[in-house]
């Protein structure tokens, strides 16, 4: 449950404790109905009285046994696991591809991988390479046409092949 207020009252917060030094304090927070709720948060520099603040409610115990109220500052910016999305955030649905697609994407994209690391890409076409792979993954069509690339200084055989290497083996 969020609640949204006013901190009336903010206990002495705890000297720096554990990895990420947090500081734990009691804190009262009145929300807009003058209801008060009564909670323990954590903080790096703690909670002073007077602070608007949206917190998410969460009973725990502490090693006594004894329950509390577990404060939780709520940022409305991300979206918390077991919450629906606020209002006003457009919610992040992605459509899932259906009938095999995604694992016919999969096995593209690794055929794409080892074509790739087999085939020497001039640096000034792997922009145009990575672009069509991309479409390659989504479509399955490779559009890139081939072009007669001549590398600079390169002897050339002939028939109009290049000369790798002069050492026979």
């Amino acid at each position: 449950m969020n609640i949204s207020g006013t901190i009336t009252e903010a206990g002495q917060a705890s000297p720096p404790s554990g990895q990420f030094n947090v500081r734990y304090q009691d804190i009262v927070i009145t929300d807009s109905n003058n209801r008060k709720w009564y909670g323990r948060i954590g903080s790096k520099q703690g909670y002073q009285g007077g602070e608007q603040i949206t917190v998410s409610i969460e009973q725990k115990a502490d090693s006594d046994g004894n329950t509390y109220n577990y404060l939780k500052r709520f940022n409305p910016q991300y979206s918390q696991p077991n919450q629906p999305p606020q209002a006003g955030q457009p919610p992040q649905n992605r459509p899932e591809p259906q009938n095999g697609q995604k694992e016919m994407r999969i096995v593209r994209g690794n055929a794409l991988n080892a074509v790739m690391s087999a085939v020497d890409v001039p640096s000034d076409m792997i922009g145009e390479y990575l672009l069509t792979g991309v479409q390659f993954i989504l479509t399955g069509e490779w559009t890139l046409q081939p072009k007669n690339y001549q590398k600079s200084n390169q002897p050339m055989a002939a028939d109009g092949r290049p000369i790798d290497d002069d050492i026979p083996f």
